[in-house]
């Protein structure tokens, strides 16, 4: 009964972390694009938006697979432990997305009428990988019920994502600026998690 009492708290608690978190990454999501489409003005911000797009569907399909089968791990194991194999396999999906978008770079910019910016995809095609680990860590914390930890990181990812975006942009890097400010924030947010995990 105590076990089932336990249980219950620990998801209650958990419900209402990621609750937190999902309202603090919609914040920062709101702030960011305000300031980027007064920053950046409509034609750049708008191109910017195709750049975060395509990094998100490919990203998107990080999150499943060997996350959702890492939460189940965590949560059943004990010790919990990742298996290598699940490290390796995630890492070489993210580096085959990168190499795929950076070999698409060029044709897409030129689908999408820009064809000089092509190298705002190849720099965000860097974030993939790292994405792909971030994902895996977070993956872990839910895993093995660590919700505080797993707030602080994805904390550590937005507030990042809006630090590092505004200031790069403030600083006269515009659109390239924002681009490699959301790089920079899956880099604060794995080394966030990888102290935590």
């Amino acid at each position: 009964m105590a076990d089932v009492a336990a249980q219950r708290e620990s998801l209650t608690k958990g419900s209402l972390f990621s609750v937190s978190n999902h309202v603090w990454m919609t914040v920062v999501g709101y702030i960011l694009n305000l300031f980027l489409a007064r920053q950046l003005g409509p034609e750049l911000f708008g191109f910017f938006g195709v750049v975060i797009t395509i990094m998100m569907w490919l990203e998107l399909t990080l999150a499943e697979g060997i996350p959702v089968w890492t939460v189940r791990l965590m949560a059943k194991d004990r010790p919990p432990v990742l298996p290598r194999v699940y490290v390796s396999i995630q890492l070489a999906m993210g580096l085959s997305l990168m190499i795929l978008l950076l070999l698409l770079a060029s044709p897409l910019a030129a689908l999408f009428g820009e064809p000089d910016k092509a190298n705002l995809l190849m720099i965000a095609a860097i974030d993939i990988p790292i994405f792909a680990l971030y994902t895996l860590i977070l993956a872990m914390m839910l895993g093995k019920q660590q919700y505080g930890r797993r707030l602080l990181t994805t904390f550590s990812y937005a507030t990042g994502k809006l630090v590092v975006v505004v200031l790069l942009v403030m600083l006269g890097f515009g659109v390239t600026g924002a681009v490699i400010g959301n790089v920079a924030s899956t880099v604060v947010g794995i080394t966030v998690g990888l102290i935590l995990v």
